[in-house]
């Protein structure tokens, strides 16, 4: 039955706002020389504006109109949004929030903050294993969206899948006994190598028919998964660099020869990029 005076139109008109002190759907990362740089928890994107860019399409990447009526950003004579004032008050607030530190940008892979272990893993963090939403992990550190990667951590290796691991690299024909191992433990570290102090590097050498693209395409590729970048002989370091940007994922190539000056000054430049990441000095 229908309470006495109960009038449905009033009900739904009467609908609570959610309230202002609710988390804000975007995060101020600061400015620098290109703009203001946002970071949308809609889109898990970094969006970056310049003061003439903060209309309204382009905050509607921000937040939802919702979001400025419920602080009171209404034009005069007008039920809708003022979004210049929007604009000055999002800019006041980056004033505050100071200069964008790309370095706290972070992308897929693994890491480190402090004794927490985070894994981004796309559309999604795994913080000492538990997986958490990106916008849900209260850090410095900014974890932008990125195309997602398959993690399982149900199931992790054992020693004797390790054991096994060592027995299959063993069956490749190596000029040295000793040296199996290596290989097992680059496939081990290479998706870990974010959280690392030093990154290592390997280089398969061999001559034709020894199983150098067998081994990348039936041992490496399957055990780093997709979670890697796979470079074409023919990749620059230019290249290599434009694909990483801030991830922390293993790069492995397939058929690098120095067949002429112009093959051997690209691999050069990407001997000396792999030095760098692996700088111990603190520099960039």
């Amino acid at each position: 039955p229908i309470p006495d005076g109960f009038d449905p139109a009033g009900m739904l008109d009467a609908q609570p706002a959610a309230p202002v002190n609710e988390p804000k759907p975007y995060r101020c990362l600061g400015h620098d020389e290109s703009g203001f740089h946002y970071l949308s928890t809609s889109f898990g994107r970094i969006i970056t504006l310049l003061p003439a860019e903060h209309t309204e399409l382009n905050l509607a990447m921000l937040a939802p109109d919702s979001h400025w009526m419920e602080r009171g950003y209404f034009a005069a004579n007008s039920n809708g949004i003022d979004y210049k004032a929007v604009a000055k008050a999002l800019i006041a607030e980056q004033a505050r929030t100071g200069f964008h530190d790309t370095d706290l940008i972070r992308g897929l892979g693994c890491w480190l903050e402090g004794d927490t272990v985070v894994y981004h893993a796309g559309d999604r963090l795994y913080v000492n294993g538990v997986e958490t939403p990106l916008h849900a992990h209260g850090s410095i550190y900014i974890y932008p969206a990125r195309k997602p990667i398959s993690v399982d951590l149900a199931h992790p290796a054992t020693r004797d899948d390790a054991a096994l691991l060592v027995q299959l690299c063993e069956l490749l024909p190596w000029h040295q006994s000793s040296w199996p191992w290596l290989l097992a433990a680059g496939c081990f570290i290479s998706p870990i190598c974010g959280a690392l102090d030093w990154r290592p590097h390997l280089w398969l050498l061999g001559g034709k028919g020894t199983g150098k693209s067998f081994t990348y395409t039936n041992i490496m590729s399957p055990l780093m998964g997709s979670a890697v970048i796979k470079a074409q002989s023919s990749t620059t370091e230019a290249g290599i660099r434009q694909i990483l940007q801030a991830d922390a994922l293993p790069v492995i190539f397939d058929e690098v020869e120095a067949k002429d000056e112009r093959s051997i000054a690209r691999i050069r430049s990407i001997l000396e990029l792999a030095r760098q990441s692996s700088s111990e000095t603190g520099g960039s």
